[in-house]
């Protein structure tokens, strides 16, 4: 159980508007999907009654794809990446394979998603429009 009990994971279609993770730091807007792919699902994360962050992801079969996780910048370093992944972890189940991808430019990140348990599976050079790689990661998850 996560030590903090003001953490709360909400679903986004359910509780809020888009302009609402505006207001994060670092929010670009809606990806655009081809016809025919699934829709992201959109996951907050809220500390009291405050938006610091969300996460964007789909499941398809027993796979999960994280496309952006996104913590506000004076939240940082407090536990709610952890916490979002954490739930999701435990929520889908189902779920076998979790993947997602990091710049190699984003230490902290990457070094909470080494803790978690992914491995690094893949390496897209300069990828990013600042020149940096984009680490593609992948975590196995056995159900016990």
């Amino acid at each position: 159980m996560f030590p903090d009990k003001n953490y709360q994971v909400i679903d986004y279609k359910e509780n809020l508007h888009q302009t609402d993770l505006i207001l994060l730091e670092g929010y670009e807007g809606d990806y655009l999907f081809p016809s025919g792919m699934k829709q992201p699902e959109i996951k907050l994360i809220k500390y009291a009654e405050k938006i610091i962050g969300y996460v964007e992801y789909v499941i398809i079969l027993d796979e999960m794809e994280i496309y952006r996780i996104l913590v506000a910048d004076d939240w940082r370093g407090r536990g709610g990446a952890t916490f979002i992944l954490s739930h999701l972890f435990k929520y889908y189940s189902q779920v076998k394979k979790i993947h997602l991808e990091v710049s190699s430019r984003n230490k902290s990140a990457l070094a909470l998603y080494i803790k978690l348990g992914f491995k690094e599976v893949g390496l897209r050079i300069k990828y990013y429009k600042d020149g940096s790689d984009a680490i593609l990661m992948t975590k196995n998850v056995f159900s016990s």
